[in-house]
């Protein structure tokens, strides 16, 4: 029996057409129950996937057995081309399939992947994090970049990547990261290691936080004889550990419906789509008015480039920021001492340098889950701001109006985050809406899955289409003799709007340009927040 189910569970690794005519020669020596039981001897995650390849009567006996899990190791080739095949045409499904794999360490998969043309330039963090150097090998050999090595490295506190990033000419870069992430995983052995190098890991005061919310004594310690800490300051560190535990605590015992109360209340304490929606819309607004705005001004490259304006400030590794990455940090530092980031609907760009608060803190309905504070993707907002919608939105050329430009990137970056951001509220309305369905794709971690159950293509195609008519709404030039807005016995400016040729002159901004960055960028990394909330769900 052993080895019937040992010759099945080969045959689940070959192409898939070797595969299919090894089963089904199998299946045609044995009984049927013979093969079913054999079929049970496949790793948990491999059964469903390989019972369709073997019989009808496999197929449905192991129709409820489990999803076919994308970061199971034991994955045949045959499998991940299979998923490659149902991902075609969508970049963040492809992205995920090879996160997926890299994760497992499965380098032939990753190949076979990549010589397919899928994107695999985000691979490098979770294979950092899962400790497989291997795939950083074949990552370095196709030269995909290698920035996020030591970052997904501390998050999986794998001491022996960091080693090898560092041992690489030149090293691969590291930042405070490390030691934060090393301080809450109590891992004593990186930190001492990263910080007695040539060139030490840079730390920050934040690292003390997060050991003493561990209750960690001896990294406490360790922190402060290291980097020279006033017993202040390791006080201080302790203190504000504590007030982050009552608050968490207090969120949770909020979790439960109450009725009357004190504290602070937003959209976010109600949980409907329809709530949600109008918050969406009205958020649509600050948006655009907040990019037309923007395109009066050239593209002035010098305000993003670090050293294209002599700014005071540096970053983690000791290169000077960016124009926008200064004005970025100090309007959050600004801001976060009036605890506009305590709000849950809000997302710091530079969340390890936000200041002490100096007004009391408010208490906000706890209706996400716990995992939602650690989801922030305000680096992929910011490098898709600069790199795809700036170049579509204003001028090429260089009028020397940083200041302007900047001030209102901020602006747009701001509003921007909080929009993407609110996917989370959006993903627990809709877990709440039908938690069978995603509890079970939870459970098998099936991004796809997730993706697939939360799309909802006419709703998509109704907001394209609504910001297209605010946008040449709001961005139209009014002058005599113009058409009116409101209608009129012509029957309507919106109908009147949407027969006419949106790309023409007259508007500040071409409406189809917003429409375009609505469908290409919005809407995918708010779905990208709300897939990667809910694959945390249940944590």
């Amino acid at each position: 029996m052993r080895a019937g189910a040992a010759a099945l569970a080969a045959a689940a690794g070959e192409a898939p057409g070797g595969a299919e005519a090894a089963l089904s020669s199998l299946w045609a020596e044995l009984p049927e129950p013979l093969v079913l039981h054999a079929l049970s001897y496949l790793p948990p995650a491999l059964q469903a996937w390989t019972a369709k390849l073997v019989c009808k009567a496999a197929r449905e006996r192991f129709r409820g057995a489990t999803a076919v899990s994308l970061r199971c190791p034991e994955l045949p080739l045959a499998a991940v081309q299979e998923a490659w095949r149902a991902v075609q045409g969508d970049g963040w499904q492809q992205r995920g399939l090879a996160n997926a794999r890299a994760a497992c360490g499965d380098v032939a998969g990753l190949a076979w992947l990549r010589g397919a043309g899928c994107r695999t330039a985000s691979v490098v963090r979770p294979a950092a994090r899962a400790g497989h150097l291997a795939v950083l090998e074949w990552a370095r050999g196709e030269r995909l970049g290698l920035r996020d090595v030591c970052r997904g490295a501390a998050e999986g506190g794998q001491i022996a990547v960091v080693e090898w990033a560092r041992s690489q000419r030149p090293p691969l870069p590291w930042d405070n990261f490390v030691c934060l992430c090393a301080a809450r995983r109590g891992n004593l052995e990186m930190l001492r290691w990263a910080r007695a190098q040539d060139r030490p890991a840079p730390w920050h005061w934040t690292a003390c936080t997060a050991a003493a919310e561990r209750g960690d004594l001896d990294v406490l310690r360790w922190l402060a004889l290291e980097c020279f800490l006033a017993p202040r300051a390791v006080a201080d560190a302790a203190a504000s550990a504590s007030s982050s535990a009552q608050q968490q605590q207090q969120q949770q015992q909020q979790q439960q419906p109450a009725g009357g109360g004190g504290g602070a209340r937003d959209m976010s304490a109600s949980l409907s789509l329809a709530n949600i929606r109008s918050s969406l819309i009205r958020q649509e607004d600050s948006i655009i008015f907040t990019l037309i705005e923007r395109a009066q001004f050239a593209r002035n490259a010098a305000v993003y480039e670090p050293g294209g304006v002599q700014v005071p400030a540096y970053g983690r590794d000791g290169t000077r920021l960016s124009l926008l990455e200064y004005l970025l940090r100090e309007t959050e530092a600004l801001h976060g001492k009036v605890r506009r980031y305590t709000s849950p609907d809000e997302h710091a760009f530079f969340p390890d340098d936000l200041p002490p608060l100096v007004l009391p803190p408010l208490e906000y309905p706890g209706v996400l889950a716990p995992a939602a504070g650690g989801i922030n993707i305000n680096a992929t907002i910011l490098a898709t701001y600069v790199d795809a919608i700036l170049p579509e939105i204003s001028a090429p050329g260089d009028d020397g109006n940083y200041g302007s430009a900047g001030t209102l990137d901020v602006l747009a970056l701001q509003a921007l985050s909080k929009r993407i951001h609110y996917g989370k509220f959006v993903a627990e309305a809709k877990f709440r809406a039908r938690p069978e369905e995603y509890t079970a794709l939870i459970r098998a971690q099936d991004g796809a899955g997730l993706m697939a159950l939360l799309t909802d293509v006419a709703v998509e195609r109704t907001v394209v289409e609504r910001v297209r008519l605010k946008a040449a709404t709001f961005g139209r030039d009014i002058h005599p003799g113009a058409a009116p807005l409101d209608g009129g016995a012509s029957g309507g400016g919106a109908a009147a709007l949407a027969s006419a040729s949106l790309d023409g002159g007259g508007f500040k901004i071409a409406p189809s340009a917003l429409a375009a960055m609505y469908e290409t960028v919005v809407m995918p990394l708010t779905k990208e927040v709300q897939v990667a909330y809910l694959l945390r769900r249940l944590d």
